[in-house]
Formats: C-alpha cells, structure tokens, sequence
C-alpha cells in the first residue's frame, strides 16, 4: 500500500522547485502557482496548499495506475510529478489566454507578476518535465517510452487549446469537432498518466494499449463534467465564475449541443448574446435557460456516463488489480459526480 501519494509527490516538486540563486523568484513563482507558496513566496500550512494547489488529479492517476499495473508506487513519483508540471504549465498559460483573473481561489499567476514573467514561468515548468522524468530509476527503454508518451501529450495538449479558442470565432461547432478537440485538450494527458504509470510496471503491449484507452476516457468524461460544472457549478466550490465559459464565448459541451439542439428562435437568441461586447448576467442566464430547455445538459450528462463507462472497460481490460484497481474506479467515479 502506497503512503499518502500527494504529500510524496508535492515533496518531490519542491525538491524540484528548489533554488537558492538570484533567478530564484522564477521558481518561487511556481511555488506559488502549484500552491506551495503565498503571495509573499512563505509556505503555505498543509490544508491551504491542498486548497491551493489543485487535486493533482492526474498525478495520482500515474501512481495508482503504476500501483494497479503491479509496480511500486514510490518509483513512480518523479514521473507523476512530470505528469503535474505539465498540467500546470498548461494552466498558467491558459489563464493567459482566456483571460482568467483567479485560479483555485486567487488570483492568477499573469495577474500577480503580469503576462510576461507568465509565460515564462510556465515555459520553465514545461522545461522541467524532462527533468523530473530523468530523477526515475528505471530502465532507459522505459523512461524513453515515457517521454515519448508525454511529449505526444504535450503536442495534442496544444492543438486541442489551438482547436478550443478557434472555435471561439465560429458561429456553432459540430459535436464530433468538439470531442476531438476535449480528445486532444484533456484526454491527451490522461492518456499518458495513465500509460506512464503503467509503463513502470509492465511492458506487455496489449495491457498498455488498454491503460492508453482507460486514461483517454477518463480525460473525456472530465472534461464533458468540467464543461457542465462551467455552467451549474456553484462558484464557490469550483474556485470560478458561473458563466465565465459563456462571457468568454467558449464552445463548450453544453453550448455546443444547445446549438445544435435548440430550435431556430433559441439559437438566434443564443446568437444575439455571443455577440454582445460584454456578456451581462442577463445574458448568461439567456443561454443558460436555452441549453436547460432544449436539453443541451441533459445530453451532456449523457456523455458524461458514456466516456465512464468506456474508461472502466478499458480498466478492466487492462488486468489492474489490488488496492490501486479499486482507488482508481473510486477515482472516475468520484470525479465526474464532483461539484468542483
């Protein structure tokens, strides 16, 4: 049985993040975006860091899938730590992107040090994945299939962001574009948490192309309970506006089946609203009423236990087993019911 997983795998990180140099504030920033750190870079007491620095949910993924596939669990922390930087590279640079003034319950990272020190901070916590997966003791078959996985992930990651703010600048988008795109965006990395973790353990093709289809799902479901938490959500759990998807014009899953399900008068009423200079309250709750009566969520819902299903097939195709099998079915299941 593994020890507390995250508490091993912020330790990690910090060793990462560690520097005493004169270009040290570049990683206390980091500190502060993983949520180590506060505003004036001290340490954050246990209780906030967790608040603060995001469920590393796909960090645990690497380890329980490495635990499941039969490895150790502590072999797996350098890479579920490489798994967490380049989730939270991806978040700093989108909260630039979209706009995004707060991020776990404060302010963003381009908010508090502006855009450029920004970008770099999350240019340098993509540069320290390799970094991290190098500190693994394990063979350099392995270690090279991992990396492959990841920088796989990180290309995908970027073209599903690409797809995402085009799809912005268009008036609707199919439910198949927009599912390859949440494929790329968020599946990608799912994907190779899961692949990494299981990779440290086996080699067997067959087990590891279902570990690959078990994570590509399970980043799919997310992504469809992320889209509806985007407008249900109570903000007070999800750290984030209600309606910020909708201000921000973004295809989301429940806007996209709104617009293909609605009738001609609700989508031009929709329409009208995307292109207001500013989306008001009034206008959110215009959309959102549209979505609740054509019955864009309850589609949404539908994907939700569609890409479930597939993932815990996939888990059982895989031959995991033990403690670690059964943490990771609690894993999905809580994570596309949770409220944040």
């Amino acid at each position: 049985m593994c020890p507390d997983i995250i508490r091993e795998i912020d330790a990690f990180m910090q060793d990462l993040l560690h520097c005493e140099k004169d270009h040290a504030p570049l990683y206390r920033m980091m500190g502060y975006h993983i949520g180590h750190l506060d505003e004036d870079w001290k340490p954050l007491p246990e209780s906030q860091s967790a608040l603060y620095g995001g469920k590393k949910l796909r960090a645990q993924l690497t380890s329980l899938s490495c635990m499941a596939a039969g490895g150790s669990c502590e072999v797996s922390y350098p890479v579920a730590a490489a798994i967490e930087m380049i989730q939270n590279f991806s978040l700093v640079h989108d909260d630039i992107e979209d706009g995004d003034r707060e991020r776990r319950h404060r302010p963003t990272v381009w908010v508090m040090w502006g855009v450029p020190h920004a970008i770099n901070v999350g240019s340098s916590m993509q540069a320290l994945v390799n970094r991290a997966v190098l500190k693994t003791n394990a063979p350099a078959d392995t270690l090279l299939d991992i990396l492959r996985s990841m920088t796989d992930a990180m290309v995908e990651m970027t073209e599903g962001q690409f797809l995402d703010i085009s799809f912005q600048k268009v008036e609707a988008v199919s439910v198949s574009a927009y599912e390859d795109m949440a494929s790329r965006k968020t599946g990608a990395l799912m994907e190779s948490a899961a692949f990494s973790g299981a990779r440290l353990a086996t080699d067997d093709k067959q087990k590891l192309d279902a570990w690959r289809r078990f994570g590509r799902a399970f980043g799919q479901a997310f992504q469809a309970q992320d889209d509806l938490l985007g407008v249900v959500g109570n903000p007070k759990l999800t750290g984030k506006p209600v309606g910020n998807d909708i201000r921000a014009r973004k295809k989301a899953l429940p806007l996209v089946y709104a617009l293909s399900l609605s009738t001609p008068e609700n989508v031009d009423s929709i329409r009208r609203v995307l292109e207001q200079t500013d989306i008001d309250d009034a206008g959110v709750e215009t959309v959102t009423g549209v979505m609740r009566r054509s019955g864009a969520l309850d589609a949404t819902i539908a994907d939700v236990e569609r890409f479930t299903n597939t993932a815990l097939r996939a888990l059982e195709e895989s031959g995991a087993s033990g403690d670690g099998s059964e943490k990771l079915r609690e894993m999905v299941l809580r994570s596309v019911s949770r409220e944040r």
